[in-house]
């Protein structure tokens, strides 16, 4: 017999800056996610609202994983349109306990995703552990996953930068995070910069709100503080610059003003900022910044990344974002050791 189950906090595992609106749980964010767990057999599915492009090329896509293994093509998981629906999360399960992952791979400008009730045939267990390690990431594009997918024979018929050719869950950062056996936050829009980009608004002038691309201008509640946050900005300061009359003191400057933002609301996570995954120009910039702000005796460090541009418009394709996943790996290990953190790392 079916039994349904409203989403509420005590009945699941949450991850990112999830938030609760009349719709249901809003996974806003590039890998926000939800995970429960079951007694269950046969369908398990999800009742949502969505508000998406319909073109397939823009849509928005989940990743859905049923006792760790991932659910159907991508295609399957793929949102288009706006307005409730039935949203399938595993189908002929045999009858046991099962675990459920509900993750979101596409940025917060793709569309709202928002998840109100499971369905299934069997009852609630309660929900998996939050991890002992936890890390947030600010980022642009590059953190977002975007042109990750495409490759040259793609063709040139769809933009290379298409929701299509992005994942968030194969970038550099959800990549290093999970091989850490860590939960994650992930805070990220294509076009953004620290003091000016692409986007009409700023990661300092955002940050602190639940989801602005959302119009969720509230004030995020920083509950859950980080062991470590990674920012990887100022690819999209560095190409607007001139234009807005800005001068590389003034990133710097930014810089520091946002690490000390982060600092203000958790007070103690180590800061790292890892750049270079396109280009390498504002390397000494960013070292500088981390170097006003105390360097690593206060927790404040810098990751040379590796630079990669052969995915779609010019950002790094999958190969570059496993490469550089495990760069800020081995590099994150050693801020564990010294900062003292001890998390289960995920084998």
């Amino acid at each position: 017999m079916k039994e349904i189950y409203n989403i509420h906090p005590d009945m699941c595992k949450m991850s990112g800056r999830n938030s609760f609106t009349d719709k249901g749980l809003a996974l806003d964010w590039s890998c926000a996610s939800l995970e429960f767990r079951a007694y269950c057999k046969g369908r398990v599915t999800g009742a949502v609202y969505a508000a998406a492009c319909d073109a397939f090329y823009d849509c928005l896509y989940m990743s859905v994983y049923a006792d760790g293994r991932l659910f159907g093509p991508r295609e399957k998981n793929a949102v288009t349109g706006t307005g409730e629906r039935e949203f399938v999360l595993a189908d002929g399960l045999p009858e046991g306990v099962h675990d459920f992952k509900i993750i979101r791979q596409s940025e917060s400008e793709t569309g709202e995703f928002c998840i109100k009730s499971i369905s299934l045939d069997g009852y609630l267990l309660p929900p998996p552990e939050r991890s002992d390690l936890y890390i947030e990431f600010i980022g642009d594009s590059i953190t977002t996953g975007t042109g990750n997918l495409y490759t040259p024979e793609c063709g040139a018929d769809i933009n290379p930068t298409a929701k299509c050719y992005q994942d968030g869950t194969r970038t550099y950062a959800y990549l290093a995070a999970k091989r850490l056996g860590a939960d994650v936050s992930i805070t990220a829009q294509q076009g953004i910069g620290i003091i000016c980009g692409w986007q009409p608004h700023t990661t300092l002038e955002t940050y602190e709100m639940t989801c602005y691309q959302r119009g969720r201008c509230d004030k995020w509640n920083f509950a859950r503080k980080p062991d470590i946050t990674v920012i990887n900005l100022s690819s999209n300061d560095f190409d607007k610059l001139e234009e807005y009359g800005k001068t590389e003191n003034d990133l710097k400057a930014g810089a520091v003003k946002l690490s000390r933002i982060v600092r203000s609301h958790y007070p103690d996570t180590a800061v790292v900022w890892a750049y270079g995954m396109i280009g390498q120009q504002m390397c000494g910039v960013l070292s500088d910044a981390v170097k006003e702000l105390g360097g690593e005796s206060e927790g404040f460090y810098f990751l040379k990344m590796e630079s990669d541009s052969s995915g779609g418009g010019g950002h790094p394709a999958l190969g570059g974002h496993s490469r550089n996943a495990e760069r800020l790996y081995e590099f994150l290990k050693y801020v564990i050791k010294e900062r003292g953190i001890r998390p289960k790392e995920d084998k």
